[in-house]
């Protein structure tokens, strides 16, 4: 009974084989999390580059853009400017209000009406 090995000599083989596995184990769970969080980056990537996307920042961004542009009335009117010369961020900011105060309203019906400017688009490119 030459053939069997005692437990002694095969154990530095189960020493150095456990964490070989525990490490190959780590790099595939780490590696499909990578690969996850890189496939969900690109449709983020993807959804901006539509039109609902663009409309969407747009009024998730509408707040700053109302401070930003408040501030620069502000500023334009102490420097005498005058209603005349501050008509288009007037107008941009009554936008802007409307897109503050109704934004979360007009986000459903984006995606119909981005299908259709789409479906328009594309049938004048192509």
């Amino acid at each position: 009974m030459a053939y069997l090995v005692e437990f002694s000599e095969v154990l530095p083989l189960f020493y150095v084989s456990i964490p070989v596995i525990g490490l190959l184990v780590w790099y595939k769970i780490r590696s499909s999390q990578q690969i996850f969080k890189m496939k969900e980056k690109n449709k983020s990537a993807k959804k901006e580059q539509t039109v609902e996307g663009s409309i969407d920042k747009l009024i998730d961004n509408a707040p700053e853009n109302l401070k930003q542009i408040e501030s620069e009335i502000a500023t334009l009117k102490s420097k005498g400017c005058t209603p005349d010369q501050l008509k288009r961020l007037e107008q941009e900011k009554q936008l802007l209000e409307l897109a503050t105060r109704y934004g979360d309203f007009a986000k459903p019906l984006i995606k119909p009406v981005s299908k259709i400017l789409n479906s328009v688009i594309g049938g004048i490119n192509g």
